[in-house]
């Protein structure tokens, strides 16, 4: 159990964030101040750094909640469509909590701009971000999305090693049994050499569509972004 000290800390630090995400959200990443923030928060700047050491560590906390709050939406929409199998003859759409989840990656970035730059926009001048504290929240919506695929082929009785990927080039096969083990995915390289492919497509058009350079392109996104998720499921069925 925490102590009383590790609760007020912990209160503290989610505080702390939120004022950061204010401001992030009113002046930009490249503009957050430690000092706006510690005023808002009601701290010294001092007493800040006793949380963050510094504007980079504050920015990777907010990049990892910008992740972390992207693929919690994902989570929520996969696992709302998940099939509810006793009982039923019709085995329905196998891959509608995929579809859920593509159209969740879509919506979060369009009613959340901001932390969504901050996570796949333009970098911020002078900050790298941490492998070691970023990798894991960046990889939740691809590991989400890929697991879903598999348990959809699962439940559809498609074998275990259908559609290895023989006919794809050798170095990209390889890289993707070692993506495969590395991430635990549980896909031949066929099948997830076109799950990646379609995750890629989905991210350019979301990216696109949140920074406003679909416009000129398309005359209703929520009907061709639609149309994509499903094309891209049909090489996946």
């Amino acid at each position: 159990m925490a102590t009383l000290r590790a609760q007020r800390r912990a209160e503290l630090t989610d505080r702390i964030l939120d004022a950061a995400q204010a401001q992030l959200l009113e002046v930009g990443p490249a503009a957050l101040s430690l000092r706006a923030v510690a005023r808002d928060v009601g701290v010294t700047v001092s007493g800040l750094y006793r949380y963050y050491a510094g504007r980079d560590d504050l920015l990777t906390a907010l990049l990892v909640r910008a992740f972390d709050d992207h693929a919690d939406a994902v989570q929520d929409a996969v696992e709302g469509a998940e099939p509810d199998l006793s009982g039923q003859d019709d085995d329905g759409d196998r891959l509608a909590p995929v579809r859920a989840g593509l159209l969740a990656y879509r919506r979060w970035g369009l009613e959340n701009p901001t932390p969504f730059g901050l996570a796949y926009g333009t970098p911020v001048p002078g900050y790298a971000a941490p492998a070691d504290e970023t990798v894991r929240a960046g990889a939740r919506c691809g590991d989400l999305l890929v697991a879903a695929v598999a348990r959809g082929r699962a439940r559809s009785g498609a074998a275990a090693g259908h559609d290895g990927g023989d006919d794809l080039d050798p170095a990209r096969r390889a890289h993707l049994k070692a993506l495969a083990s590395r991430r635990g995915y549980d896909l031949p390289p066929g099948v997830l050499a076109r799950t990646v492919d379609l995750f890629v497509v989905v991210h350019g058009f979301v990216v696109m569509d949140v920074f406003g350079q679909l416009r000129p392109l398309s005359d209703n996104p929520d009907r061709d972004f639609a149309a994509l998720v499903d094309r891209g499921l049909d090489t996946l069925r």
